[in-house]
């Protein structure tokens, strides 16, 4: 192999798919990272071990790759949501549960993609503003963050109930996340979020629909 190209393929393991281990205070090898992605397999498939071992010796001597998702989150994360398997997705928005369906998918590190084409959105129901308030407190997951886009948007689209959000335990910027990896956001990306979607459902008239530009700009 160039020595450029396994230098580049180097540096986009060790960035993008090796795992940090704390206990060693190190990221992983690459080998280390196919051994995990293979144990995963194996613990799903325990039927048909012989072909997975025979399949991961290409994976070790880099001939063929498994999904690169399967590589980065291989093992509880994966477990814990299958979702992180998948590059790409895709929905049509015909009701408000599609908004949170997004947010935990772009969450899971999978791509979506979406239609705001007037038949699909012509589905969602007129906009009511709330007419009562309750404390709403978001859980610290990646399923706290999207059940949050949820009722807001039910507030506005559904039982008129307006979620008072307490951001209190999410936890700081920059905390370790355990099952996934990486760092914490911390809470401000998510009040920036949700205060934009407000923004909009407010500037609408109770009867009003969602148009595709409205759907499209909290899509994104």
């Amino acid at each position: 192999v160039d020595k450029s190209i396994k230098i580049l393929s180097d540096l986009t393991h060790y960035m993008k798919y090796a795992k940090y281990l704390p206990e060693k205070e190190r990221r992983e090898t690459y080998e280390e990272t196919v051994t995990r992605n293979k144990n995963m397999h194996l613990k799903r498939f325990p039927e048909i071990k012989e072909e997975i071992e025979g399949a991961y010796k290409d994976v070790y001597d880099k001939k063929i790759l498994p999904s690169m998702r399967s590589m980065q989150f291989a093992g509880d994360a994966i477990e814990v949501n299958p979702s992180r398997m998948f590059n790409c997705s895709f929905l049509p928005i015909i009701d408000y549960h599609c908004f949170s369906e997004t947010m935990f998918l772009l969450l899971s590190g999978c791509g979506v993609g979406f239609s705001v084409q007037t038949h699909h959105i012509d589905k969602l129901p007129e906009i009511r503003k709330p007419l009562k308030t309750r404390r709403y407190f978001i859980q610290d997951s990646i399923e706290g963050w999207s059940e949050a886009v949820r009722v807001l948007m039910k507030s506005f689209l559904g039982d008129r109930s307006f979620p008072l959000f307490d951001y209190r335990g999410i936890r700081e910027k920059g905390s370790r996340l355990i099952t996934s990896g990486g760092k914490a956001p911390g809470a401000e990306p998510l009040k920036v979020c949700l205060n934009k979607i407000e923004t909009l459902l407010r500037s609408k008239n109770d009867g009003e629909q969602l148009n595709s530009i409205d759907c499209h700009d909290i899509q994104c």
